[in-house]
């Protein structure tokens, strides 16, 4: 959709600019043949108001042609009249004689008159003549002007259908191009975004994962087939906790700090700054559920013993923040402790107040470790799990 977009943009940017400078081009060239149009209709059109007046003129010589030559002939006809006849006598023949000299004089006058006027056709017809020619030549170039207008515009076409033809190709190249780099563009920010993609999702299960990890643990639902082993379960106190947060890190284990409402007030300053990423918060319905209040109350027989069972006893152990520290070990393949020792005849609570020493727990671990441990250990009584897959590790630090 994104390339579909991107593609639609530029080809909405590109097109127009195309289209205009296609029409500018197409324009101007129809404009230059309109002009050469206009000139040769005028030139025509002056051509075909002259015909009209050389035609009557030319009509005109004819005519006046024709009349000189009827006039000539009836002359030499009249002259070729007169010596026939009957014989004349004398009066006759002096008056035929003067008429002769009569008819000499006017056959002069006749014949200069038409030789004036035969000077007078042939100027006509050589104007009529030359007046053709000119008409012809005139003819002449006006067809040659037509046609070097028409190669003319023929070759102005051609010469845009080129440039079009070229810049249709540009464009094309230039698409193909631009499409190529665009497509390429897309493929490296398509592959980014998987990348990130990839990289959202792990995090995503894997904060789901980490977020449904204590509910898991306590319904006994570990799918180990979907986290990240091996995985260290931690407090985030100070100490051990914090210590063994930062090997995990070292050695590319997944971490985990199970808290519970408070709990993070009282983690160490250097969890808090490095290790923060691996807080688990645990709400206080789960760490309260009947499932956790049961082997808390299993627990509470092993290290609440005697004159310790007071009514308070629950509220004094939840001081130990020890309800979390079943999470650690309720599916744990093996524990490693370090903490301190109860002495014989010392509370469990606080490891300093006198009690019968028979009320000191068998499992010696004080603290809210020692619940842990008393955790662990259960669930390898009563045959619930096999005794040899115990493996508890103790460092004692006294």
């Amino acid at each position: 959709q994104v390339a579909e977009g991107l593609e639609a943009s530029l080809e909405a940017s590109l097109l127009p600019s195309l289209e205009t400078f296609v029409r500018q081009q197409v324009a101007e060239g129809l404009e230059a043949l309109r002009s050469e149009i206009s000139a040769a209709k005028d030139w025509q059109q002056r051509f075909e108001q002259e015909e009209p007046e050389l035609q009557a003129q030319r009509l005109a010589e004819r005519q006046l042609g024709d009349c000189c030559g009827a006039d000539w002939d009836k002359e030499i006809e009249a002259k070729d009249k007169i010596p026939a006849g009957r014989s004349m006598d004398k009066e006759a023949a002096k008056s035929r004689s003067g008429r002769d000299g009569e008819e000499e004089v006017i056959g002069r006058s006749t014949a200069a008159s038409l030789s004036n006027r035969s000077a007078e056709v042939s100027t006509c017809m050589s104007g009529s003549i030359a007046e053709e020619e000119l008409r012809q030549q005139l003819r002449g170039e006006l067809r040659q002007h037509q046609e070097e207008h028409r190669q003319q515009v023929a070759a102005a076409l051609d010469e845009v259908h080129q440039e079009l033809l070229g810049l249709q190709e540009e464009v094309r190249k230039g698409d193909e191009l631009r499409r190529q780099q665009q497509f390429q563009l897309y493929e490296e920010q398509l592959e980014q975004l998987q990348r990130i993609t990839t990289k959202v999702e792990a995090k995503l299960e894997a904060q789901k994962l980490e977020c449904g990890l204590a509910e898991d643990i306590v319904y006994g639902n570990i799918d180990r087939s979907r986290i990240e082993l091996p995985m260290l379960l931690s407090g985030a106190c100070d100490g051990a906790d914090e210590t063994f947060g930062d090997m995990a890190i070292e050695h590319r284990h997944r971490l985990v700090h199970f808290l519970g409402p408070g709990d993070e007030e009282w983690a160490s300053m250097r969890a808090k700054e490095t290790q923060k990423h691996a807080f688990e918060h645990v709400k206080k319905e789960l760490l309260e559920n009947k499932i956790v209040s049961e082997a808390f109350e299993k627990a509470g027989e092993s290290r609440v013993l005697g004159s310790q069972r007071t009514p308070d006893w629950r509220a004094r152990v939840a001081e130990m923040a020890s309800r979390r520290n079943f999470l650690q070990v309720r599916c744990a393949d093996a524990v490693y402790v370090v903490g301190w020792r109860l002495e014989e005849g010392k509370d469990q609570f606080t490891g300093r107040g006198d009690v019968d020493p028979c009320e000191t727990p068998l499992l010696d671990v004080g603290g809210g470790t020692g619940w842990a441990c008393q955790w662990y250990v259960d669930r390898f009584a009563d045959g619930r799990e096999d005794p040899a897959r115990c493996k508890l590790f103790f460092f004692d630090d006294a």
